[in-house]
C-alpha cells in the first residue's frame, strides 16, 4: 500500500510529472529534459534524484553522459502512466511537452555544451569557517550531497575572516549556495543540503 501512495506522492509533482512522461518516450539526457523543459540543470537533476530513490526511474552512462530511463515494471503504475498518456491532449503542458520531444532536432551533446556554456550546469558553494573540524565535515556532506543528485558545482572553503563577515555570518560552519547564506552555525545533513541545491 505504501508504494503505491509514493507513487502517487510523485506523480503530484507537476515536473515530476513531466519528466516522467517524457522518459516514457526513450531515454534522455538531463540537458535534453532541461531544453524540453526550459528549468535549470540544478533543478531537472534534484528531481530525477528524487525518481530514482523512488525506483522509478534508473539512469545509466554512455561515454560522458548519463542517460535516464523509466522502470515500470510495476503494472499499476505502467497503466497509470499509460492512461495519461492516452488523453495528454487533454493537458497543454504535458502535450507542449510531448510536441516539443516529437519537433527536437538539436543533438544532446550540442544541448549539454549551450547549457554548460551559459553556466546553468554549475553552481558555486562555498563553506564559510576557519577550517575546524565541523567545517571539513560540512564540507564532506555536501559534496557527498552533490554525487548523490548528480550535480556538478564548485565547492570552496572561505577561510578568511573579513570574507565570511562579509556575508553577515558570525558563527561557523555557514553554508553559501550561489552567494545567498542558506545555514549558520551548525554541520547540515546530507539531506537538509540537497534542499538548497
Amino acid at each position: 500500500m505504501q508504494r503505491l501512495l509514493d507513487f502517487f506522492k510523485i506523480l503530484s509533482d507537476e515536473t515530476r510529472l513531466r519528466i516522467i512522461l517524457l522518459l516514457w518516450n526513450k531515454s534522455l539526457c538531463v540537458c535534453e529534459l532541461c531544453n524540453i523543459l526550459d528549468l535549470s540543470q540544478p533543478k531537472v537533476s534534484r528531481h530525477l534524484a528524487k525518481l530514482r530513490d523512488s525506483g522509478i526511474v534508473k539512469d545509466s552512462r554512455q561515454g560522458q553522459w548519463i542517460f535516464y530511463n523509466l522502470d515500470l515494471e510495476d503494472e499499476v503504475r505502467k497503466n497509470a502512466i499509460e492512461d495519461i498518456i492516452k488523453n495528454i491532449g487533454k493537458y497543454p503542458i504535458l502535450y507542449g511537452d510531448s510536441e516539443k520531444f516529437r519537433k527536437r532536432t538539436v543533438d544532446y551533446k550540442v544541448l549539454c555544451k549551450k547549457i554548460e556554456s551559459k553556466g546553468e550546469s554549475f553552481m558555486n558553494i562555498k563553506i564559510l569557517g576557519a577550517g575546524c573540524d565541523k567545517c571539513s565535515k560540512l564540507e564532506e556532506n555536501v559534496k557527498e550531497a552533490l554525487k548523490e543528485l548528480k550535480i556538478e558545482a564548485s565547492v570552496e572553503k572561505v577561510e578568511d575572516l573579513k570574507s565570511i563577515m562579509a556575508y553577515g555570518v558570525m558563527t561557523t560552519p555557514a553554508l553559501v549556495v550561489d552567494e545567498k547564506v542558506k545555514a549558520v552555525g551548525r554541520i547540515l545533513s546530507k539531506d537538509e543540503i540537497k534542499k538548497y541545491l
